[in-house]
């Protein structure tokens, strides 16, 4: 995480560079969502790739350094946050894990969703880790109706549930293995159901407030 003084996060978004070079976003997007951020980021970087930028040499002032009058309790508490921070950061890890027994193509050619594998792989992660489920959230865009954002897609159903324990118990369940190919399969298309619901608001949207009417109250 680095220096401390340098993750103040007083913008909603903050660009954190590891010491192994690598480059991670933190973002703040409660007024938009993310994938809007994520658009404007790709066109912005679409852009420069195109020819190489120059700064323009605009006047600008002189900036002004700020002195505080900082008390010696503050200027402690400064100190030991810093330590908290330096402390907390050291247990932080961020890994890269590369999969290389296939790719997006074959799971087009299967006609499944690579998000879903996914999904179905952490899940399964956390049942060995664990012994018990956790709730998933998946992202279903709501943007064609006006001010929709998203909705939330419940991805532990009992087909995932059945599919996890399957493998932990050692069941059959490859897609190239002919005892059960339809099993998996049946499971990765939940997502086709799931989310073009969501996205068009026949299930009822995690985010909408229902208020009582004054004849309904208790």
């Amino acid at each position: 995480m680095g220096d401390s003084r340098l993750q103040w996060a007083d913008k909603c978004a903050n660009v954190v560079v590891t010491k192994n070079g690598g480059v991670h976003c933190q973002g703040e997007h409660s007024n938009v969502d993310a994938i809007v951020i994520l658009q404007a980021g790709d066109d912005a970087a679409n852009r420069s790739r195109k020819s190489i930028w120059q700064p323009k040499n605009v006047p600008f002032d002189v900036p002004e350094m700020l002195e505080f009058d900082l008390s010696s309790d503050l200027l402690q508490s400064i100190e030991e946050a810093e330590c908290t921070f330096n402390k907390l950061s050291r247990t932080y890890g961020v890994e890269s894990v590369i999969y290389d027994k296939y790719g997006n193509n074959l799971v087009r050619d299967a006609k499944l969703y690579a998000d879903t594998i996914v999904q179905i792989a952490i899940q399964l992660a956390f049942y060995r880790t664990h012994g018990r489920f956790a709730p998933i959230y998946e992202t279903a865009s709501t943007r064609k109706f006006y001010h929709g954002r998203t909705e939330t897609v419940r991805g532990c159903t009992h087909e995932l549930v059945a599919f996890v324990r399957a493998i932990t118990e050692q069941k059959s369940v490859s897609i190239q293995h002919l005892e059960r190919p339809h099993f998996c399969f049946n499971n990765c298309q939940l997502p086709k159901i799931f989310i073009p619901h969501c996205s068009s608001g026949i299930w009822f949207p995690y985010k909408q407030r229902i208020s009582l009417l004054d004849s309904e109250g208790y």
